[in-house]
Formats: structure tokens, C-alpha cells, sequence
């Protein structure tokens, strides 16, 4: 069962606006006409989704519709790290994990918030200090728990579910206490979620105001809204890649090569069945877009306002025989879903090499805001514009400090336009020809000429001790 059409959420929005829809006019997120000095400060939204890979996007009709179909949809946007809190801290920050400091999912939120840590250089900090009214709805970094009612420098208003990772049953962390939420279907995280931010919405948009909402969707335990339950019940993984289960492991870390036996039948059809309740969950988050985008619509701010969707990190679905996760060196893991829509920003596809680190640096110049804290990501305003300036990045950086449930383990890699080379801390390394094995299935590192491995190791050398304009 596919989902519905989004027909019917694009006529509200229209109508809802503050510019004609009509056949030929122009769309509310085209580029705006007047000069930049004449042009009131952008509002800021930023959807992360948690465990939300790149091949996912195309079950998300609203937000491909609404954000892909009038902005800039980015093929090649990767993570600093594969695991949640240390690729959060580094779209907060601008930063790689290994500066900020966020190097697991266990220490980030101590290292973020110690006294001088990076907590007091963010997008909240910046935004703040710069008049915006700031607001973060949803989960923030992982074991927020053990300081619930801790609330990080520059944010005006906080909401933050406790347990984290859950879609019922939980209670809302605000500045002004604990709202406890049950197990009803309004309580459904990101239905509650989008309310908050269409009501932030109505309440701030005189000001300009920035907002980070990220719903847990489609974290495991991947559970759907009740209304979209019954979604996606013939949908299944793509099994037709050399990676998936994987035949041939023989040139693989010793790590992947410990999954000895192709999966069975019986995991099979448990990564189907995850991979339909993964899906159902992302369409409370596709609805959540479009409230927000009617909201918009509704204060007269859709066509002064920048809207950002990715996510922090992929998941494995099969390929290279693991049932699930992350923290890995491949595609499945590192490659997520980045859309932008919004004043001066094209309506295209991007193939150039970015990374969510790059979001910081990109909303500060779109604000007219300035750092002196370094930032390690770059600007990606003559990207959504239209232009690859000449001296684009030539590489993003991937890390991983830690190792979860027999995944990779330590290991630093680096993606460029065409290789992805990976160096493990054990010695072990891979490198993959993104041209010729785009799934990632014959490692060719003991083949390769060792001037190209020399290449790619000294590139890699740099990055993983880069800080600020070094990085790029």
C-alpha cells in the first residue's frame, strides 16, 4: 500500500500564503528578488531525522515535493560520524568529532557541556547572541536523560523527550518542567513535535528565529502513527546489489569477514519487516514538514525562511551481511538525505561532495553572521546558488572512535568524488573505485597503485588532524 498523494497538502499551503499559486506564479520558496541589503534576516529550520539513510528520502512525497521540488537536493551528503551524538554535536558545532570533542555516543553530551566546551560556540549561541529566537524540539544528544532539565547555552526554548529513542510513553523536557505524554495517538512524538513548532511559529514570526527540530523517527523501535500503520506493506529492501548479503567477503576487514554465512531467508524477511516500519514512521515526519511549511505560509514568512532536512546518520539494511546498524564505512551508513529549499536557493540537483558539517557554516552566511570559532565545514551558499566555486573541497572526512555491537570499530575514512578510502586502527584498510563499485563490494586496497594509496593516505592524514580552513 503506497502512501497517499500529497495533492491535497500543496492546495492549503498555497492558499495559505502570502504569494498567488496560481498557474505560473512563482513557487514561495523560489529566490527572492530583493538585494541582500534590502532583504529582512532568514528564518532557520533544521529537520535532523535519527537513523534515516539516504535511499529513504523518495518515501517522503511532502518533503520531496515541497522542499526537492522547489530547492537543492544534495546526492552526495555524508556524516562526520556514523553514530548519533558525535554527528549531532558536529552539526551543531561545524565541526569534525575529533574538535569538538563528541567522540562517542557515551561522552558527547559531557564533553559538549563541560565549563568552555563547545556548547558555548553553536548554532544556538550564534543565532542568539545575533537576536533570533532560538527553539530546539526533539532529541538532542544521547543520554540527555541523566540531565534532564540541563538546558544548553543560546536556547530560548527547549523541548526535549526523555527516554530518548521512544514514540509513546514519554515526558517532554521543557524550561518549564516535565510535560508527561502516554501512549494515546495525539501523544505520538512527532505529532507533538510538529504542534510545537507550528504554535513556535505563530508566536515568532516577527522576530527572526532559528529552529532545530529533530523527531526520533525512524529510529528502532521504528514504530508508525496509528494512521499510517498499514503503509508500505509490500515494500522491500533492495536485494539486487553485489552488497547485499554479500557472496564474497574475501577481501573484506576481518570484522565483516566474521559474518560467515550469507542471510537467511528468516533475516531476511525481519529487514523487510524493520524496513516497512521504518518507512511508516517517516510519514508523521513528511506530515510534520508540511504543517510547518503551511505555518509558514500562514505567518507570511514561507518566502523569507530557509528549511534544511537531513539526517545524522544512515543504517545497514543487509548489506554486507549486516542485518542492521551503523557506525560503519559504507554508503548505507555514511551517505544521508540533505535538501535545501528557501531564498536564493536553486531549484537542482547537487553532485558535488558535502557534509552536514557544512550546514553551520551555509546558515551563517545566509544570516549575515559571523564565528570566530573555527569552523571545519564550508559555506555551501554558491552550491545552492547555481555555482561549484573552482577550488571546491576534494574530500569530506568520515570517523569513528568507538565500536559498537562487533561494528567497524575505530576507523578513519575519507570520501572524495571518486574513491572511498578507509584506514582502520588495527592496520587494515579499503578502497573502493565509487565510479565502477558503487556498493562497495571489491575492496581493491591490496591491488591499487601504491601511488594512490599514498595519495589517498597522506589526503586522509591531513583531514584527520584538519582544524578550521585547514579542513577544506
Amino acid at each position: 500500500m503506497s502512501r497517499p498523494s500529497v495533492g491535497t497538502i500543496v492546495v492549503p499551503l498555497c492558499l495559505a500564503g502570502a504569494v498567488a499559486c496560481g498557474k505560473g506564479a512563482p513557487s514561495a520558496l523560489a529566490p527572492a528578488a530583493p538585494s541582500a541589503a534590502a532583504r529582512p534576516k532568514p528564518n532557520v529550520i533544521l529537520i535532523v531525522t535519527d537513523d534515516m539513510n539516504a535511499r529513504d528520502l523518495p518515501s517522503m512525497p511532502q518533503v520531496t515535493s515541497l522542499l526537492g521540488g522547489r530547492g537543492t537536493t544534495f546526492s552526495h551528503a555524508y556524516v562526520t560520524a556514523s553514530v548519533c551524538a558525535p554527528s549531532r554535536a558536529s552539526i551543531l558545532t561545524g565541526q569534525y568529532p575529533h574538535n569538538h570533542g563528541g567522540l562517542t555516543n557515551d561522552i558527547a553530551l559531557s564533553a559538549l557541556s563541560q565549563p568552555g566546551g563547545p556548547e558555548g560556540s553553536t548554532l544556538a549561541t550564534w543565532f542568539h547572541a545575533a537576536g533570533y529566537r532560538t527553539v530546539l524540539l526533539g532529541k538532542y544528544l544521547n543520554h540527555y536523560s541523566r540531565m534532564a532539565g540541563y538546558v544548553p547555552p543560546g536556547w530560548d526554548e527547549w523541548n526535549v523527550p526523555v527516554p530518548e529513542n521512544t514514540y509513546f510513553t514519554y515526558s517532554l523536557v521543557t524550561k518549564d518542567g516535565s510535560i508527561p505524554f502516554g501512549a494515546s495517538e495525539q501523544d505520538y512524538e512527532a505529532d507533538v513535535l510538529a504542534r510545537r513548532a507550528v504554535d513556535f511559529i505563530s508566536r515568532a514570526a516577527g522576530e527572526p528565529f532559528f529552529m532545530y527540530i529533530a523527531p526520533v523517527a525512524p529510529h528502532l523501535p521504528a514504530q508508525p502513527a496509528p494512521r499510517h500503520s498499514q503503509l508500505f506493506r509490500d515494500a522491500q529492501v533492495d536485494t539486487s546489489t553485489c552488497a547485499f548479503s554479500a557472496a564474497d567477503l574475501l577481501n573484506k576487514p576481518d570484522y565483516v569477514r566474521q559474518r560467515r554465512t550469507p542471510l537467511t531467508d528468516a533475516e531476511i524477511a525481519l529487514i523487510n519487516h524493520i524496513h516497512r516500519r521504518r518507512l511508516g514512521s517517516l510519514q508523521a515526519v513528511d506530515d510534520m514538514a508540511a504543517a510547518i511549511l503551511r505555518a509558514l505560509a500562514g505567518a507570511n514568512v514561507l518566502d523569507r525562511t530557509v528549511i534544511a532536512f537531513t539526517s545524522d546518520n544512515g543504517w545497514e539494511q543487509g548489506q554486507h551481511r549486516f542485518m542492521e546498524g551503523k557506525n560503519l564505512p559504507y554508503e548505507e551508513s555514511i551517505l544521508v538525505p540533505l535538501v535545501l529549499a528557501g531564498p536564493g536557493i536553486a531549484h537542482q540537483a547537487v553532485e558535488a561532495v558535502v557534509g552536514t558539517i557544512d550546514l553551520a557554516p551555509t546558515f551563517l552566511e545566509m544570516a549575515g553572521l559571523g564565528t570566530s570559532a573555527p569552523l571545519d565545514g564550508r559555506s555551501l551558499v554558491a552550491l545552492l546558488g547555481g555555482a561549484t566555486p573552482s577550488d571546491w573541497r576534494s574530500a569530506v572526512l568520515v570517523q569513528s572512535h568507538d565500536q559498537i555491537r562487533g561494528e567497524a570499530g575505530p576507523f578513519f575514512e575519507i570520501r572524495t568524488d571518486r574513491w572511498m578510502y578507509t584506514e582502520y586502527q588495527d592496520g587494515e584498510r579499503e578502497l573502493y573505485d565509487m565510479r565502477t563499485d558503487p556498493d562497495q563490494c571489491s575492496n581493491a586496497a591490496a591491488q591499487a597503485p601504491p601511488a594512490l594509496l599514498d595519495q589517498l593516505a597522506r589526503q586522509l592524514q591531513r583531514l584527520s588532524a584538519c582544524r578550521g580552513s585547514s579542513c577544506s
